[in-house]
């Protein structure tokens, strides 16, 4: 894990430059307080971006904060369509894993709840913008509004960019 903290502390231009994997993992280790307190509002918010960058392992973790309800309200819809994506782009062996990370949460759902998140998973495009970073790693918009706007748009073809 000291690698992954020396890379990210030593590469802030990666982030602001809007790399996925570096918002990834910085995410990982808000989420986990590798480093700082941890911070789930603020490991949502990277997670955030670089899912919508298209990184399976930002999705995957965006999926999980959805399944746990940490830093997001608990939501199963969501973090099926986020885990269905991670796994769709992944390559094999964590594709396997995704997949039975997505068949986990898909226990706990309603035949009607399933076909939501699949909707959303496939209405789902990634943003090639969506990886720029705010001024601070911390100002990240409260999910709430993100939400909303899958509930609105998500199931009927939603739009590039929201969660």
């Amino acid at each position: 894990m000291g690698t992954i903290r020396k890379q990210s502390a030593s590469s802030p231009h990666l982030l602001y430059a809007g790399n996925a994997q570096a918002q990834a993992m910085l995410g990982f280790m808000y989420e986990n307080g590798f480093g700082a307190p941890k911070a789930y509002d603020a490991a949502v918010g990277l997670y955030i971006q670089a899912a919508n960058a298209g990184s399976p392992f930002a999705q995957a973790m965006l999926g999980l904060m959805y399944d746990k309800g940490h830093g997001v309200p608990q939501d199963v819809v969501l973090a099926y369509k986020w885990m269905d994506i991670a796994a769709a782009q992944a390559r094999s062996a964590q594709r396997d894993y995704f997949l039975r990370l997505r068949n986990a949460i898909a226990s706990k759902m309603s035949t009607n709840q399933i076909a939501q998140g699949q909707a959303c998973a496939r209405a789902w495009t990634p943003s090639p913008w969506s990886g720029r970073m705010r001024s601070s790693p911390l100002q990240f918009p409260k999910d709430g509004a993100a939400r909303g706007a899958i509930r609105s748009r998500g199931a009927r073809g939603g739009t590039a960019g929201t969660p």
